[in-house]
């Protein structure tokens, strides 16, 4: 599945999930809403779409866990969340709320490739 097809609204779900088994060892459904501080019907739309997608494996009233596509994906947009905070925080100097705020934008528009650009930055001022 090529990164266009997924939306950046789907990751986010996707990237809450996996904290979510990371933290609790199981996702539900409230707890997604509650955590992107949406409502119900609309954690159950997200769900149907990324099950259909091949993201996530869903029946109402269980369980909600990633599958292997589904894992990869959410891992790469964490691991670009946390790279590009980072280098808003220790090379542009944000405040880290700010540089949260917009990895958080930013993380859905640029595909590994990209990153690796931003973490060798990183790596290139951790050096010197």
């Amino acid at each position: 599945m090529s990164q266009s097809e997924i939306s950046p609204s789907m990751e986010d779900y996707l990237e809450t999930i996996y904290n979510l088994v990371q933290e609790n060892k199981v996702a539900r459904t409230r707890d997604i809403a509650a955590a992107l501080a949406v409502k119900m019907p609309s954690v159950t739309s997200a769900l149907r779409k990324l099950s259909e997608l091949g993201m996530i494996n869903y029946d109402p009233y269980q369980y909600i866990t990633l599958t292997a596509e589904g894992e990869v994906h959410a891992q790469q947009t964490l691991q670009k969340h946390e790279t590009l905070s980072e280098f808003f925080h220790k090379i542009v100097k944000l405040e880290q709320p700010r540089a949260a705020e917009l990895a958080c934008t930013l993380e859905h528009h640029m595909d590994m490739e990209d990153l690796e650009k931003f973490a060798q930055v990183l790596k290139d001022q951790s050096k010197s």
